[in-house]
């Protein structure tokens, strides 16, 4: 059986071509936030972080951060809680930490 979504740009295949375009486009930039937004939930510690939380800390809120975190969840790197804690709008958002995968993940990325 095999998936809808590319492996790479995670595109589904059945996507308008404004949206592979753009999915095309991220896929040279999305590895950068990710280790950004990473970065962050190490610093987070035990107390981790909101998605909006880590964008804030990583000054890429005009980006789409809640997917590259929703990415570093499926990747394993991060780990959502049962904690929340109250966005920017008022509204309850989960708290996610690092992960042992996300912290081998980092350092690998430090030396590069």
């Amino acid at each position: 059986m095999t998936s809808d979504i590319h492996e790479t740009t995670r595109q589904r295949a059945n996507e308008h071509e404004t949206s592979r375009a753009g999915a095309r486009a991220v896929t040279k930039t999305a590895p950068n936030l990710r280790v950004a937004l990473l970065r962050e939930f190490i610093a987070a510690g035990p107390n981790g972080l909101t998605d909006e939380e880590a964008a804030e800390r990583a000054g890429v809120l005009d980006t789409c951060y809640w997917k590259r975190c929703n990415e570093l969840r499926q990747d394993v790197w991060i780990m959502p809680t049962s904690r929340t804690r109250k966005g920017r709008k008022g509204v309850k958002r989960t708290v996610s930490v690092i992960t042992s995968v996300g912290r081998l993940v980092a350092d690998y990325a430090e030396e590069q």
